[in-house]
């Protein structure tokens, strides 16, 4: 783990010195960031995180400053700083809603029913004050003329700015592939430095109920990542547990162990987000893929069927597969 925090620190050094955008140097401080609470250092987590904070706020990166917040709730957390972790954990949800506009969504359609309804009270006022069936004929078609058009705005504008959105997960998932690719090499030097220290084995272990040490669990992580980084063992719809603990040389309780304590996700969820970040690579390359169905590319990447593809797919992204690649095609 201390050598992919160099490693880290070393790219964070190289985007600084050529002068790389303020994201690159970012991504890398995030990384050192959560290194720092995997090895237990949260105080200096936090502070790598207010200052992640402070540049998601200066390229007005929302998605970073949601990760910022994260790092921020675990570290204070562990620190015992209930304060700073409310306030943090608050500002992380309410950023995370935020990017999807649900609430904002919903708040609007509210509003919309506030104002049509006091819109409709205010003319059935006006209407019983007027005489004559021309008088009111006329109110009422200029009351639904304007309700028209006020919906019509409103949906328009909110069409737009969640399509505004939705264009960014696309531009966010073509940064997160570029930083997961980034990250599988730093890994695989993780691992490779890891191997030439594996007689350590004798240090002290960890306090989990694998009793594996800490280099142990770094190793096999790094040897994870590798082959799940390759679309050829990912891919395979009957891939399981035992195939990837039999390929790292382990077994199925360390290998769960490992995937369930990095990322907090079983070994069926982390797959799941494999494919389906490969079918977003597919879906938003029309000139290499563009001839491909919805069928070839969900069984291309693993999947059996319509149905789990979707679901797994929605999970992650939010929004369905057919909707995706319009997006990303428009993005074009």
């Amino acid at each position: 783990m201390a050598d992919a925090e160099k490693e880290h620190a070393r790219t964070l050094e190289y985007a600084e010195s050529t002068g790389l955008d303020d994201i690159f140097r970012l991504y890398q401080l995030v990384e050192i960031a959560r290194l720092r609470l995997q090895m237990g250092r949260y105080a200096e987590a936090a502070d790598i995180g207010r200052r992640c904070s402070a540049m998601s706020g200066d390229i007005r990166s929302v998605e970073m400053m949601v990760v910022s917040c994260d790092i921020m709730q675990k570290a204070f957390e562990a620190l015992g700083n209930r304060d700073s972790f409310n306030e943090y954990r608050y500002r992380y949800l309410e950023l995370s809603d935020s990017i999807f506009h649900a609430k904002g969504i919903n708040k609007a359609k509210v509003r919309l029913q506030e104002y049509e309804s006091r819109l409709s009270d205010e003319r059935i006022g006006s209407l019983s004050s007027q005489v004559g069936l021309q008088a009111v004929a006329i109110v009422l078609l200029s009351a639904l003329f304007l309700v028209s058009v006020a919906f019509a705005v409103l949906l328009v504008s909110k069409n737009i700015k969640l399509r505004k959105m939705q264009r960014l997960l696309i531009s966010r998932n073509n940064d997160l592939i570029k930083h997961d690719e980034i990250r599988n090499r730093l890994m695989s030097a993780c691992e490779e430095g890891g191997e030439a220290q594996d007689k350590c084995d004798s240090e002290k272990a960890n306090d989990n109920c694998c009793g594996m040490t800490q280099m142990q669990i770094d190793i096999l992580l790094a040897r994870i990542t590798k082959l799940t980084s390759d679309p050829k063992i990912i891919f395979d719809p009957d891939l399981s547990l035992k195939t990837i603990a039999d390929m790292t040389g382990s077994n199925t309780k360390y290998v769960s162990f490992v995937i369930n304590k990095t990322y907090n996700q079983n070994f069926r969820t982390f797959i799941n987000e494999k494919r389906i970040m490969e079918a977003c690579k597919m879906l938003s390359d029309s000139e290499k893929y563009g001839n491909m169905t919805m069928q070839a590319i969900y069984e291309e990447v693993g999947f059996t069927n319509a149905v789990s593809f979707i679901s797994a797919f929605k999970k992650v992204n939010g929004i369905t597969p057919s909707m995706y690649k319009k997006l990303a095609s428009e993005k074009e």
